[in-house]
């Protein structure tokens, strides 16, 4: 099994964890305030599969909760790895790369 079970492969166009000129516009303050959840052991699942987008942005009924890629990277970053990784590791699921 790899990690894909359970979260989002890479970080979508808009990812509020991405720096990159697009990403989804959120209060201010939020996205440091999702950081500081996280490191306190709380997950963040992507906005595509919270609200059954698929990645052209359309409703789909394919897809289920995931964690979001970005914060996934965050963590890995932090090295702080929340309750969902750490399941995902003691059940042998292999990290997809980088």
């Amino acid at each position: 099994m790899t990690s894909e079970i359970y979260r989002v492969t890479k970080p979508c166009n808009n990812c509020p964890f991405l720096d990159n000129g697009k990403a989804i516009m959120l209060a201010d303050g939020r996205v440091d305030s999702i950081k500081e959840e996280l490191l306190q052991g709380g997950s963040f699942n992507c906005h595509k599969t919270v609200y059954n987008l698929d990645d052209n942005m359309n409703e789909t009924e394919e897809q289920e909760l995931k964690m979001c890629a970005g914060a996934y990277q965050f963590l890995k970053k932090e090295n702080k790895p929340n309750q969902q990784m750490q399941i995902a590791q003691r059940l042998g699921i292999k990290e997809l790369r980088e």
